[in-house]
């Protein structure tokens, strides 16, 4: 069972049970390994609705026990301090092959365990800036520049996309 599709999903749950707030942070942990031919059913806690943040708590539960679990805040829209870490000096995505390329060029040198995750469909499109983690090479520093964006086209509700990149 794909992880990131539980995290989506959850935090789906939660956004349907509050208005007007968008989510800004959560914390997930999985708990049991998930099962793909058993339904999941979402259990969403209202643990706060204050005047300015809104916390809920989701339980994902299948054959009767949690197998993953996250806590959400959601908060006003409102100016404030940003800041972002640097962007770092990579190619834009255009300049990297495209994931039909990627499969082309790449599988038949990946080792097998790795080559199943990247011939599988997936909703996310990604584009690695370097395949050498692909190839079965460590990284040193153990940090992997990707580029990544849903497939197709979402709705127009923002909650949706704070989903998909959960």
């Amino acid at each position: 069972m794909f992880g990131g599709q539980v995290i989506g999903q959850a935090l789906v749950a939660a956004c349907r049970t509050v208005e007007d707030r968008s989510p800004h942070s959560m914390h997930a942990y999985f708990l049991l390994a998930g099962d793909p031919k058993v339904p999941i059913v979402y259990e969403v806690d209202r643990i706060r609705d204050g005047k300015s943040f809104t916390t809920r708590r989701v339980v994902a539960i299948q054959h009767g026990q949690p197998i993953f679990s996250m806590s959400v805040s959601f908060h006003n829209d409102e100016a404030g301090l940003e800041h972002q870490a640097k962007m770092p000096d990579v190619p834009k995505p255009e300049a990297l092959p495209d994931e039909a390329e990627i499969k082309a060029r790449v599988m038949p040198l990946m080792p097998i365990r790795c080559a199943g995750t990247l011939s599988a469909k997936r909703p996310i499109e990604m584009r690695p800036v370097d395949f050498s983690r692909y190839l079965g090479k460590r990284s040193e520093d153990a940090k992997a520049n990707m580029w990544i964006r849903a497939a197709s086209r979402l709705p127009d509700d923002p909650a949706i996309h704070r989903c998909v990149l959960a």
